[in-house]
């Protein structure tokens, strides 16, 4: 087993404490003023703290054995490209995310890979040992060299990923002149950035630590200036020791906290030297203080003076107020004569409103007694309503169909519907109507769990007049989720809009309508806004009646949704009681139809006795005229049978008197049928008397008619006139307004600023002073101050300063001694708190230096073991030394360890790949460089040696591997992780190079 020494040396390589104790004033001292030395002295038991660890980094080194490491996410090279640098004139390789292995001749400048991966990455060109400048860098006969670096940048820590995305192309242009110029890119050559500080910082983020010698060994070493071959007998111990803190950076935490301290030390000297300062400020503040008192007799007229100056600034602000007063009352004034027209403008109002409603009524009943089309067409849309509500209560005969289908067997679940009975909407006003036209034929549906249930359901529907309805089939799924079709909560959704009682219901709806991505809007120019900042495409529905629809590759389209007409679904989604409104429905509807029917009768009355009358009086004057007729025809004849008796009268007395006989008989029935002409005429004057009657009662009433509408006619007129009149008055008053409202405004505007004008002051005068009560002018307070002033001014020029002057003096005195005090307080207490930082850190320091050692050391022994060699590795940090003990096979029975010198060159390059994979342990950055590191190995150590590297990087986590050797590795077994790279001898001084 190797031993590890490590002694504690505080002064030596560790963070230490420089500077002497030196005495302070017992002020300083009890501010914790102390410029003591930092206490870094730490006490080790290196013996314990091994027992202690040993185990646990063996089985942690146990434990990664046999386990790959993961591939890095970032940090690591995937893509060089080198332009005219050095012996090349064009050279790229693609690498690999874990082992990389160049192969390439001696003399064919494989260093230069090497070299140009720490120019791009921005490190020194004299780390390379290659060149002290970058134009050393450029080909023979060039003027220009470029090289291009592409880094990945993936994962969670990727550097900036929106801007370079998955991988950063670095291009460093230099040329002979010595300028050099950055671009970092991405990928597809946006330049983001042309600044070296973009490189640090990425290198920063990825933890890439380009002059570090451990990352990128070259032949020299980095810049302690011996070859790699000679690494374990030319270098001295104490390189050993440097390079090991530089490859673990404890040396540049070792000069942070130097310098932490050197800054603490600093600060103790600023608080001695503030410390100094303070007697002399108490004097000064002493004295100001003793000339303040003998002033203090000048400060009863100060304050004499300063009353009078509050008491003039309140008579001021009472002056204003009284000014604000007037303007207010006179506000006041016109704001009651405003009223006072505003109620005459008002009446103004009123009468016209009045004057215009009469004019309307008057003409609605003019329009009612001419016109009863607008109460038939009420009618028949009453009609048509009320059938369509019939239809409604006979189709919707839920509480038969659910009471029977409770008593029904069924093979599944029990049927439910209709769906809509346990659907509701949030705010109904709004989305009611638009999302019942969307789902009306679901919300009158009903669904069955099992297919069987189908038949017997739709039977029991049709016999209970609810034939046509739709019927769903479909299983209740407990695990139903429909959470990754929704978009997010901001967004207004259909199903969002629904309260759904039934989990089941939900499952339905969402599987027919996909009710959880349908956006709602109110307009069609809202609804193509809401998809566009979705920006994943989608369908919206809006309440004036539009699909908009979006595409993903962009685009969309708008179409009308279907306006039913009858919808019997209409009471549903409402948010109303449908019993209520069935039943003051009805009461409206029977209201308007005894209204509708006493109208039409009443016309219907007067038209059947106007018709009636006229066929009375028609036919009367046809009989009327017949009988006229008859009697002047018997008259006629009656005259000529007189005149024919006279012609014809004999001359004898008998054949007189027998012709007087005849004529007599004659003349009765003549007369007989005169009489029952008369008769007849009687009757039917009787009769036209009787028709007259009616028909001028039918005339009195058309009359009377006519005689109400001129009347309404009349008193129609006479509204307009006065309702001509009321407008004249209105308009009148209405101009008178708007002046008095005009000069209201403008006096009230004065008001308002003189009423801000007060508070103003008066908020300044508060803030002046508290309010004094005062009623005297601001003149006569003037003159008082102005007196005042004067005796406070001869009383200053005999003291020979101000009591502002004394006063300001001493305030500011004491503020800056306590603004001093508690600056050395402040800084005191930071001082305190860096020195116990400091010390923890130095702890902390220490600690992982032991544990870096230790696990150094097994690691070298690991390493050794694999080829049947014993070593150990020794650290004496008092006297900055690392040295390497290492004892081979045959060494192992004659002798002890030896010093490496006395190993043969394959044995000291195996050592020191044993030593810089222990080293490579400790490091956190992903890229490990190393030129020609099986140099003088036998066939035995380089295959030992290839394959431990190969081991080691495979089980390194997230490590890139850039390994270049001149020596074939055709005898070592490569596996996925390892990508070999073959480069060709370059042609100098030709053309481009043939690589493959």
């Amino acid at each position: 087993m190797g031993i590890l020494i490590i002694k504690t040396c505080v002064n030596c390589d560790g963070p230490r404490g420089k500077g002497k104790a030196r005495g302070q004033n017992d002020e300083n001292q009890e501010n914790g003023n102390s410029s003591e030395d930092v206490d870094t002295n730490m006490d080790y038991d290196d013996d314990k703290f091994e027992k202690k660890y040993r185990d646990r980094i063996l089985a942690s080194l146990s434990a990664k054995h046999n386990i790959l490491g993961g591939v890095a996410e970032y940090g690591i090279i995937e893509y060089i490209e080198m332009h005219q640098f050095m012996c090349h004139r064009y050279l790229s390789f693609a690498f690999g995310p874990q082992i990389n292995f160049i192969i390439v001749h001696n003399g064919s400048g494989k260093s230069d890979i090497l070299s140009a991966i720490t120019v791009a990455l921005g490190g020194r060109a004299n780390s390379t040992g290659r060149g002290n400048g970058l134009k050393s860098f450029i080909r023979e006969r060039q003027s220009v060299a470029e090289v291009i670096i592409h880094l990945k940048n993936q994962g969670e820590e990727a550097y900036k990923p929106h801007e370079y995305r998955k991988t950063i192309v670095i291009v460093r242009r230099f040329t002979k002149n010595g300028s050099s110029s950055w671009k970092i890119q991405t990928k597809e050559g946006k330049i983001i950035s042309t600044k070296r500080d973009e490189v640090s910082t990425i290198c920063d983020h990825m933890n890439i630590q380009v002059d570090n010698p451990m990352n990128v060994l070259t032949q020299d070493l980095s810049t302690y200036s011996y070859a790699a071959r000679q690494f374990l007998s030319a270098s001295s111990k104490q390189d050993k020791y440097k390079l090991f803190l530089r490859g673990t950076q404890l040396s540049q935490l070792v000069q942070e906290y130097d310098t932490c301290h050197e800054n603490i030390i600093h600060t103790s000297r600023i608080i001695e030297q503030k410390g100094v300062v303070l007697p002399d400020l108490r004097s000064s503040l002493n004295e100001a203080k003793q000339r303040l008192r003998e002033v203090q007799r000048a400060r009863y007229q100060k304050k004499r003076v300063d009353e009078l100056k509050k008491e003039l600034v309140w008579a001021h602000v009472n002056d204003k107020k009284a000014e604000m007063t007037d303007a207010i009352n006179e506000v006041a004034e016109l704001k009651a004569r405003q009223t006072q027209i505003q109620q005459k403008l008002q009446k103004a109002q009123a009468d016209f409103d009045a004057g215009t409603a009469a004019v309307t009524r008057y003409e609605e009943e003019i329009t009612a007694m001419g016109d009863i089309a607008d109460l038939t067409a009420r009618k028949e849309e009453l009609g048509d309503e009320l059938r369509s509500n019939k239809r409604l209560l006979r189709e919707m005969l839920l509480p038969q169909i659910l009471e029977r289908i409770k008593r029904m067997r069924w093979k599944g679940d029990l049927p439910i519907g209709p769906l809509g009975v346990h659907v509701k909407v949030h705010d109904p006003q709004k989305w009611a109507e638009l999302l019942r036209r969307q789902l009306r034929g679901f919300l009158v549906a009903w669904a069955v769990t099992d297919g069987a249930d189908l038949f017997q359901l739709r039977k029991l529907l049709n016999e209970n007049g609810n034939a046509g309805l739709q019927i769903v089939v479909a299983k209740r799924d407990l695990t139903f989720d429909y959470s990754s079709g929704e978009p997010p909560a901001r967004y207004l959704t259909a199903l969002r809009a629904l309260e759904i009682s039934d989990p089941y219901v939900t499952q339905m709806f969402v599987n027919q309508y996909h009710i959880e991505s349908i956006f709602l809007a109110s307009t069609r120019s809202e609804g193509d806004a809401i998809l566009r900042d979705f920006g994943r495409g989608g369908f919206a529905w809006t309440t004036d009646g539009f699909l908009v629809r979006q595409f993903h590759e962009g685009g969309g389209s708008s179409s009308g949704l279907p306006r039913p007409k009858n919808d019997v679904t209409r009471l549903l989604l409402s948010g109303h009681d449908i019993a209520s409104e069935k039943i003051n429905y009805h009461r409206e509807l029977e209201r308007h139809q005894r209204e509708r029917d006493a109208g039409q009768q009443f016309v219907d009355q007067l038209n059947r006795e106007l018709a009636s009358a006229k066929r009375d009086f028609q036919t009367k004057m046809r009989e009327e005229r017949a009988a006229n007729e008859a009697i002047l025809t018997a008259r006629s004849t009656l005259k000529d049978h007189e005149a024919a008796a006279q012609d014809a009268l004999p001359i004898n007395i008998a054949g007189l008197e027998d012709a007087n006989r005849i004529q007599e008989e004659e003349k009765r029935s003549l007369e007989v049928q005169f009489e029952a002409h008369y008769t007849r005429k009687s009757e039917i004057d009787a009769a036209q008397k009787e028709l007259l009657t009616k028909l001028k009662d039918v005339k009195a009433d058309i009359d009377e008619f006519g005689d109400r509408r001129d009347v309404i006619q009349a008193k129609a007129e006479n509204a307009a006139e006065k309702r001509t009149q009321y407008r004249s008055n209105f308009a009148h008053y209405e101009r008178k307004l708007a002046d008095e409202t005009t000069r209201v405004e403008q006096v009230e505007a004065n008001a308002e600023v003189l009423q801000a004008d007060f508070q103003e002051w008066s908020a300044k005068a508060e803030e002046y002073c508290e309010r004094v009560d005062t009623r005297r002018k601001p003149d006569g307070i003037n003159r008082n101050i102005e007196a005042a002033q004067a005796a406070l001014e001869e009383r200053e020029r005999r003291n020979g300063a101000s009591v502002e002057d004394m006063t300001t003096e001493v305030n500011r005195q004491s503020d800056l001694l306590e603004t001093i005090q508690r600056d050395i307080g402040q800084m005191a207490s930071l001082v305190i708190a860096l020195k116990n930082s400091l010390t923890e850190r130095s702890k902390r320091w220490h600690d992982f230096l032991l544990h870096i050692a230790l696990r150094c050391k097994l690691i070298f022994q690991f390493n050794l073991s694999n080829r049947g060699y014993w070593g150990k590795v020794i650290f004496k940090r008092e006297d900055e030394t690392l040295e390497l003990r290492v004892q081979t096979d045959e060494q192992a029975a004659a002798q002890g360890s030896k010093d490496p010198r006395s190993l043969s060159g394959g044995e000291k390059s195996y050592s020191t790949i044993c030593f810089l994979l222990s080293l490579w342990e400790a490091i956190g950055c992903p890229l490990r460089c190393l030129d020609e590191f099986d140099v003088f190995m036998d066939v035995v150590n380089r295959r030992v040696s290839m394959n431990m590297m190969i081991e080691t990087a495979k089980q390194s986590d997230k490590k890139q591997y850039i390994l270049i050797t001149p020596q074939d590795v055709t005898n070592v077994m490569i596996g996925t992780s390892v990508r070999l790279h073959r480069m060709p001898d370059p042609e100098r001084n030709q053309g481009m190079l043939s690589f493959r």
